[in-house]
């Protein structure tokens, strides 16, 4: 149950830097979600109590979640794309189009081998006590969200 807890908090550092909120053009975007990775980083450490090194392991997973940021961009809007692209033919080839959601879907299981690798490698870093202030951090989480 712990790793579960600790992969969410995880996910939400990588989705919210991923997801976070629109702005009005790309390098807005880029500092926004500089600036809310960098937020939970914060929190996470004042939060946990970490260490320099545990610091130091968060700002790495920070910095590699943000270098992906434009992959999941490229990713949503890819859907979209390739739906459009094909729009324009009489009929459609529906083993192109299954090949090209197959490149998505693997696109999908490598960013989400990348966030368990992530998760692993925080979650690894924390102490016994940490990660039972982490789960029971979660579960309020879990339970004001619904």
């Amino acid at each position: 149950m712990k790793k579960y807890i600790a992969m969410g908090v995880v996910l939400v550092l990588i989705s919210t830097a991923y997801f976070g909120c629109r702005s009005h053009n790309d390098e807005d975007r880029a500092k926004h979600h500089e600036k809310r990775a960098e937020w939970i980083v914060e929190k996470i450490t004042d939060e946990l109590d970490l260490t320099a090194e545990q610091q130091k392991t968060l700002n790495a997973i920070k910095e590699e979640v943000l270098v992906k940021h434009n992959e999941v961009k490229e990713l949503r809007s890819g859907v979209m794309n390739d739906l459009y692209s094909v729009l324009d033919k009489e009929t459609i080839d529906e083993t192109e189009l299954n090949a090209m959601f197959a490149q998505r879907e693997a696109k999908i299981k490598e960013l989400r081998e990348f966030a368990v690798a992530k998760y692993a490698q925080f979650h690894n870093s924390l102490t016994k006590e940490q990660k039972t202030k982490l789960k029971e951090k979660m579960e309020k989480y879990r339970k004001y969200r619904g």
